[in-house]
């Protein structure tokens, strides 16, 4: 006689089956509540997003502006009639602390030595990487006195568009990845621009000295000043800039397979130089009709 006919054998064959069917039901309840209270853990730290329209007013002297927003946060400076500096913050986003009420809740702004910094108040080491990009309709609005007057300007974004308004700075500097960067009625001594695939749009210039280098992004310039000494560099991005008919330039341009119009034919000594260099992109630089 073999065991699977012995009644008592069959017995303890059902009672092991029971025994595991409880065990395994047993773990994966654990399991469940486990990654449950793990995935509460997660939203916590996220936060909900929520829309916001919140603002900070600016104690002190501030002669510099460091901003390192949101990668996809897009940035306004302009004048204003207000009496002092002041920050708006207006969208909709996730990445905040506490419950995102105020505005130190997203960015934290700080003054020292007449220097204004901007950045995130959630720090990237506290976001899973698959939210870097949550709060993507999020906008800063800086604005100052129309008599304000600034030694530097520093913007860093990746995919957010910057604007700068009727401004005047000795030095501004912005570096961008795929966000639009557009200037109106903006005065410096030396600008710098870094993008890849930004399209520029500058009208109203006054820059001195202005070196703009893009990897695909295409630049249009209104430029006012009449002795410029810039430098455009590019892969395969266009340059389209107008210089007044006065102005006093000497053009360089290098390009492998690029075309050039230029509307200012060199007479003598010049002092003013405009050097362009790109792999494919065209250059048209005309005079201001």
């Amino acid at each position: 006689m073999t065991l699977l006919k012995q009644p008592w054998f069959l017995i303890f064959l059902i009672l092991v089956g029971i025994y595991s069917h409880s065990s395994l039901t047993s773990s994966s309840i654990s399991v469940s509540v486990n990654e449950a209270q793990a995935d509460e853990e997660k939203a916590s730290k996220k936060g909900k997003k929520r829309k916001i329209q919140l603002t900070q007013a600016i104690e002190g002297s501030i002669d510099t502006l460091k901003i390192n927003g949101f990668e996809a946060m897009g940035v306004t400076l302009e004048a204003s009639e207000e009496a002092q500096v002041s920050l708006e913050l207006k969208g909709r986003g996730r990445r905040y602390i506490n419950q995102g009420k105020d505005f130190s809740d997203w960015l934290e702004a700080r003054v020292s030595n007449g220097i204004l910094k901007v950045s995130p108040t959630l720090k990237k080491a506290d976001i899973e990487i698959l939210d870097l990009f949550a709060n993507d309709d999020l906008h800063l609005t800086l604005r100052y006195p129309r008599s304000q007057k600034f030694d530097e300007i520093e913007i860093l974004t990746i995919s957010g568009d910057v604007l700068i308004k009727d401004s005047f700075a000795k030095d501004i500097r912005i570096k961008s990845v795929s966000g639009d960067v557009d200037f109106e009625k903006v005065n410096c001594k030396n600008l710098i621009v870094e993008a890849v695939s930004s399209d520029l749009d500058l009208s109203s210039l006054f820059a001195a000295r202005a070196v703009i280098k893009t990897v695909s992004g295409d630049a249009t310039i209104t430029s006012i000043t009449e002795l410029p000494s810039y430098t455009f560099k590019s892969v395969s991005g266009d340059l389209n800039l107008k210089l007044p008919k006065t102005a006093q330039v000497d053009v360089n341009f290098k390009s492998m397979t690029g075309e050039l119009i230029n509307q200012f034919i060199k007479k003598g000594q010049t002092a003013g130089s405009i050097e362009v260099s790109s792999m494919s992109g065209d250059a048209k630089i005309t005079k201001i009709q």
